[in-house]
């Protein structure tokens, strides 16, 4: 495509859109002649008076370090909107999909009912604890889990870890939902939990109404 030509003036630069293209702009535009570099699809347009990029080190250096920044900035924005999406599709899941002993009624509102309108709620993405970054693991082995955590008002917890896996068939593609892990933690122990349905019963079996009074106070 030819050498990169940028401004030998300071780099003065401004990121318009690191989804959409970085735009290195020159103090003055005199006499400038537009480049264009294509990198990890994105798209960089620099303008300025003639400067080979092979000639400046530091505006190679410089260059570079902008996309590589962008790169993972856009990366990580796709990654995060990905999750976030994820993370809408197991809350809004029938929690019957997951338990048929369960109604249907969102996984999201069966977890309040069950923890209390007054618990604290966390949910991620993650690896469902399996990525141990040991040579020779296969990426492409390692399930993906939506883990949502609840704290009840007694301070015990419910951890709850749904992996969704997708498959192809002639509706197209497909998303199902198992419990992959599950545990009530109280003060005293942790009672692994095998299916949702178990959840009333162990919740009911460790309730400390002293504790519960004790909170109150």
């Amino acid at each position: 495509m030819g050498k990169a030509l940028v401004s030998a003036s300071a780099f003065l630069f401004r990121a318009t859109n690191c989804q959409s293209g970085l735009l290195f702009a020159a103090k003055n535009d005199l006499s400038s002649r537009p480049s264009t570099m294509i990198a990890n699809a994105i798209i960089v347009r620099v303008e300025g008076p003639a400067v080979s990029l092979s000639r400046n080190p530091m505006a190679k250096l410089s260059v570079a370090t902008i996309l590589l920044f962008c790169t993972s900035l856009v990366f990580s924005q796709n990654q995060s909107t990905d999750e976030t999406k994820l993370i809408a599709l197991v809350k809004s899941t029938p929690v019957s999909r997951i338990d048929s002993a369960l109604p249907a009624v969102r996984f999201d509102q069966w977890l309040r009912t069950e923890a209390g309108a007054d618990g604290r709620y966390q949910w991620e993405v993650n690896d469902c604890g399996e990525q141990t970054g040991a040579p020779g693991q296969n990426s492409s082995e390692i399930p993906t889990c939506v883990e949502a955590d609840a704290w009840l008002k007694d301070g015990r917890e419910m951890l709850i870890m749904i992996a969704v896996t997708s498959s192809a068939d002639a509706l197209g593609r497909r998303q199902s939902f198992t419990v992959y892990f599950a545990q009530l933690i109280t003060t005293r122990e942790k009672i692994t939990i095998r299916q949702l349905s178990d959840f009333p019963a162990a919740l009911v079996r460790t309730h400390d109404p002293a504790s519960t009074s004790e909170i109150a106070k």
